[in-house]
């Protein structure tokens, strides 16, 4: 029977709960399907304790979509649920998957331990070389331009950002200005800093949402880069 997964549809929903139970017995993936209805804040059978466990067994089963719904539930710093080491356990053993690499990447980035951050770099650098998205460039190029210990790390930082700043990637730009202005009084360079607005001219600060940060380099009162 064909499963119709639409949010508003409740009778739907509860006769592909019925149906995605009884493939539970024998699929992985009916588990990570249930784990997924459960999990999703807007559908009306919404029950996240009862999601995890589903995900949990689909994952122990070899899922690796499960693994990395997990790792999403336990990385988002808005959740109940926040726990990046937990997040990174579920995602450990599926990094075959490149879109868990990127995650698992991120989530190491986050730790406080500069060790693990650089574990994080290593593994967002792997990604890298199979195509990862555009968000994922920026948190690497950002980390490398700003906390990067070696030249080379900083100038490899800085071609990711200016890479996605020709593009129009609006954080980007403002990382690109923020890192130009941020420089000792006498080496600052003012001209990549307005070049790197790209003419976007209310590109918010990264970290304060809908700050209006281009006016405010024109100004040369650019905030502190947290």
């Amino acid at each position: 029977a064909k499963i119709n997964l639409e949010k508003g549809d409740i009778e739907s929903l509860k006769e592909s709960e019925k149906l995605l139970k009884k493939a539970a017995k024998r699929f992985d993936y009916a588990q990570y399907a249930l784990g997924d209805i459960y999990t999703d804040k807007e559908s009306p059978l919404y029950q996240m304790k009862k999601g995890i466990k589903w995900l949990e067994q689909a994952r122990d089963n070899g899922n690796e979509y499960a693994s990395y719904k997990l790792g999403k539930i336990y990385s988002d710093i808005h959740s109940e649920y926040y726990d990046l080491n937990k997040a990174i356990s579920y995602l450990e053993g599926s990094t075959e998957n490149n879109h868990v690499k990127e995650l698992l990447g991120k989530c190491y980035l986050k730790l406080p331990e500069k060790e693990q951050q650089w574990k994080g770099v290593d593994i967002l650098r792997a990604a890298m070389e199979k195509g990862v998205s555009e968000s994922t460039q920026y948190v690497l190029g950002k980390y490398l331009a700003y906390q990067g210990e070696q030249k080379s790390e900083i100038k490899e930082g800085m071609q990711m950002l200016t890479e996605l700043a020709e593009n129009n990637h609006e954080y980007a730009q403002v990382s690109l200005g923020i890192f130009y202005m941020k420089k000792e009084p006498g080496e600052q360079n003012f001209e990549p800093a307005l070049q790197s607005r790209g003419g976007c001219k209310n590109a918010p600060v990264p970290g304060r949402r809908g700050t209006p940060g281009a006016p405010l380099l024109l100004q040369g009162r650019w905030p502190s880069a947290r």
